[in-house]
């Protein structure tokens, strides 16, 4: 569905962001 689809863009993304070390550029919880 396209939920799951938004939540797999955003995980990877987070996760991405995180190992990139932006997550921390954004507090977005």
């Amino acid at each position: 569905t396209g939920g799951f689809n938004f939540q797999a863009a955003w995980t990877t993304g987070y996760v991405a962001g995180k190992l990139s070390g932006r997550a921390e550029d954004k507090d977005l919880d």
